[in-house]
């Protein structure tokens, strides 16, 4: 269940999380001219990064459509550093004024401060997209294996299309009433 919400939350909270790092600042009164290059920087990241874990689960034989628990794990983990991101990654630094990112705007922590702890969790972030890419990999490469070693269906034994008037499927019992 979690790896199903999960999964159907990916995409949007991926989309979100671009418009929280590049546009979340204005809320906060920490705009400036990375409100309009940080989607330059962060849509084709998001998209690069979060494109193949998406392919890789579309590819899987398993229906419906999920992550595995410590892919979904894995996933949420990088969805909460990309939102520390969003509060932390400062601005351009054009002028004097211009280096705040939301921390530094609520809080009292300093521009240096903000902009390590943003670095250190863009970095946490590519990392945890680049392992659940890799578990989702090779999950549904174990799936792929497993479907293959299924016996066809139907069984070849039965002749298909069933000969007229019989049927591919054994008998069923009847109740007796």
């Amino acid at each position: 269940m979690v790896g199903k919400l999960t999964w159907w939350a990916f995409g949007p909270v991926a989309l979100l999380l671009c418009g929280w790092i590049s546009w979340g600042r204005m809320f906060f009164g920490a705009a400036g001219w990375g409100v309009i290059f940080y989607p330059v920087i962060v849509v084709p990241a998001v998209v690069i990064l979060a494109g193949p874990i998406a392919i890789a689960v579309v590819c899987s034989p398993v229906r419906p459509r999920r992550f595995a628990a410590l892919e979904a794990l894995v996933v949420a983990c990088a969805g909460v550093a990309g939102f520390v991101v969003g509060l932390a990654v400062p601005d351009s630094g054009d002028a004097p004024d211009s280096t705040q990112s939301i921390l530094t705007t609520l809080t009292v922590i300093s521009v240096d401060a903000s902009s390590s702890l943003a670095w250190w969790s863009a970095g946490a972030a590519v990392v945890l997209l680049i392992a659940a890419f890799t578990l989702t990999v090779v999950r549904v490469a174990g799936e792929r294996r497993a479907a293959a070693q299924r016996p066809p269906y139907p069984p070849q034994s039965m002749p298909f299309p069933p000969p007229p008037g019989t049927s591919a499927w054994p008998p069923r019992e009847q109740n007796p009433r």
